[in-house]
């Protein structure tokens, strides 16, 4: 069974020790969201995990069956006037609801059943967002990409990251931040936090993206 040093996140490696030691793994999960490996089980393991579950708008195809070492593949469910969806694991038990823009969820592109005969990652802790719009880096900004999930839309969002120095707004329709430079990594954020760190908090999205980032 696997044993992960820092759960789904970043640069957490999971390691397999099965009886049969040709069939230990070490898997890791890369800065791009991807696992280097995909997740195998034990031959000699025995026994099989109940359908995983209708929960949060997914569903799951399982090809392989579903005893120890069979791997289901997520798809979120949408509407034909709907968005696409990607299924992700949360970080820090939020919800769709909660999700903050600085906040980065793990993309998810399997679940398997383990040895203790349950899957991971548990179902109940995979839910749908937004897919990003195929437009990062095009120089106009894209109020859908304007999150970490997807690299804050290329940095064409704020004027310190694009070569004009000049934001283009694409359909914007900014109800609240959406059009703001979030990208904690952009010169302006990053002086809005060093104005900050002596003055005992402040509330702009900046200093709030800056702060979910460390």
């Amino acid at each position: 069974m696997y044993s992960c040093t820092n759960g789904l996140y970043y640069d957490s490696l999971c390691t397999l020790r099965c009886p049969d030691t040709t069939e230990n793994r070490e898997i890791r999960c890369s800065k791009d969201g991807e696992w280097t490996a995909e997740f195998t089980m034990c031959s000699t393991l025995q026994g099989s995990c109940s359908p995983p579950p209708d929960l949060n708008s997914v569903e799951y195809s399982c090809d392989q069956g579903m005893d120890v070492g069979a791997v289901c593949y997520p798809t979120c469910i949408v509407a034909l006037d709907m968005d696409l969806r990607d299924p992700v694991v949360l970080p820090n038990d939020n919800t769709v609801e909660s999700l903050k823009h600085w906040m980065l969820p793990t993309t998810v592109q399997s679940i398997v059943c383990t040895g203790m005969m349950k899957w991971y990652p548990d179902p109940q802790h995979i839910y749908c967002i937004q897919s990003c719009e195929p437009f990062g880096g095009d120089g106009w900004c894209d109020t859908i990409n304007n999150r970490a999930y997807c690299q804050y839309d290329g940095g064409d969002c704020c004027p310190s990251t694009l070569s004009t120095r000049k934001v283009i707004q694409f359909g914007a329709d900014c109800n609240q931040d959406e059009c703001t430079c979030r990208d904690p990594d952009a010169e302006e954020n990053k002086s809005k936090a060093k104005h900050l760190e002596g003055g005992g908090g402040g509330g702009g999205a900046g200093g709030a993206g800056g702060g979910g980032m460390q």
